[in-house]
């Protein structure tokens, strides 16, 4: 039987009139039709989460009184601007959730103060710039960002923040990236930058990441990578390259690192690759993901042939195994010679599949 105890703000109990209710079953306090500023309460160390509220600007004076709170959900609150030090009353925040919101502009040192973030939820909202400097002073694990309307990722976007752990920044409109955008992150492990905009990786962007271990790049629109694009990269274990543009993969890009095990570079109309610059630049690979990309025949069974004598695995997840294939990777007959749209390639695949003939 679940405990409700209702604290009423102001006045009677009515329509729309601002309270909250204590769940002591899950410690939650579920608080309904705020405006802009919190009621005084002991909140304990408790979970709140706010329904029906309108908090336009979330400031210090939104919170204006220290509390115990592990937990605060004010996603769909209407929230437009988070301004310096908003959060400096609620220390013991560990989850942050903010959400499907309206927020376009947050102030150079928002969380500040705040040392023991587990989750920092900010997708869904309206952000196009990242003021360097927003995520001074702060702690977190983990950080998303995804499904905003961000641009551009300037220099030190990220300063001043003390420990991140993942960064997600995945389905926002990102185009261009400096070569400092990333400075500060020097304890990062997983960097998710898909479903981007991103044509260019500036020389000098991840020399300060050190400690990344994931690195996804998928459905992007790079081309090319510049000799040293990825040094910095050493401690790298996966690299996702799914889906960009690329042609031509000779290997040489994966020559900074030291302990990349997983390489996917499927659906990027790859006509030539080598699979000995793969292997000579980066031995430590073991799963290796190239379907979707534009082979001959005799072309995929020698880059097959090579990777299973050394160990490598070929895992493909989208099998094509009705048409003319080896491992359920798509090919024709024909040198290739240059890059062709996918979809024209597959149609010539097919092509030759049914003029295949086949005897008793």
């Amino acid at each position: 039987m679940i405990n409700w105890q209702i604290i009423i703000i102001s006045g009677g109990l009515s329509a729309n009139t601002p309270n909250c209710e204590i769940r002591n079953e899950d410690r939650t306090y579920i608080c309904k039709f705020i405006r802009n500023i919190f009621p005084r309460l002991f909140y304990g160390n408790y979970n709140l989460k706010c329904e029906h509220c309108d908090i336009r600007i979330f400031s210090p004076q939104t919170f204006p009184h220290e509390n115990s709170l592990i937990s605060l959900n004010v996603s769909e609150s209407g929230i437009q601007y988070i301004t310096s030090a908003a959060f400096s009353n609620l220390g013991n925040i560990q989850y942050l959730y903010l959400q499907n919101n309206k927020i376009m502009n947050i102030s150079k040192g928002a969380f500040s103060g705040l040392r023991q973030v587990y989750q920092l939820q900010l997708e869904n909202n309206l952000i196009v710039d990242l003021v360097p400097g927003f995520l001074n002073d702060l702690e977190a694990n983990s950080i998303v960002l995804d499904n905003n309307k961000i641009t551009v990722l300037p220099d030190n976007a990220f300063e001043g923040v003390l420990t991140l752990l993942t960064l997600s920044l995945k389905n926002n409109n990102i185009r261009k990236l400096h070569k400092d955008t990333f400075a500060g992150l020097d304890s990062l492990e997983y960097l998710e930058l898909q479903n981007n905009l991103i044509c260019h990786l500036p020389l000098g962007l991840f020399k300060d990441l050190r400690t990344l271990r994931v690195l996804n790049l998928a459905d992007n629109k790079i081309t090319t990578f510049s000799l040293g694009t990825f040094s910095g990269l050493s401690e790298l274990n996966s690299l996702i390259l799914a889906n960009n543009s690329i042609k031509v993969f000779d290997g040489t890009e994966l020559l900074p690192f030291q302990h990349l095990t997983k390489l996917d570079i499927s659906g990027n109309n790859i006509y030539y690759l080598d699979s000995q610059g793969i292997h000579i630049n980066a031995p430590s690979i073991r799963f290796l993901h190239i379907e979707e990309n534009i082979y001959s025949c005799s072309l995929l069974i020698n880059i097959l042939q090579y990777f299973k004598s050394k160990g490598i695995e070929v895992v493909s997840n989208r099998g094509r195994y009705y048409v003319q294939n080896i491992n359920g990777i798509a090919c024709i007959e024909n040198i290739i010679t240059e890059s062709v749209p996918f979809d024209f390639f597959l149609k010539k695949v097919h092509e030759e599949t049914r003029n295949q003939k086949n005897y008793c």
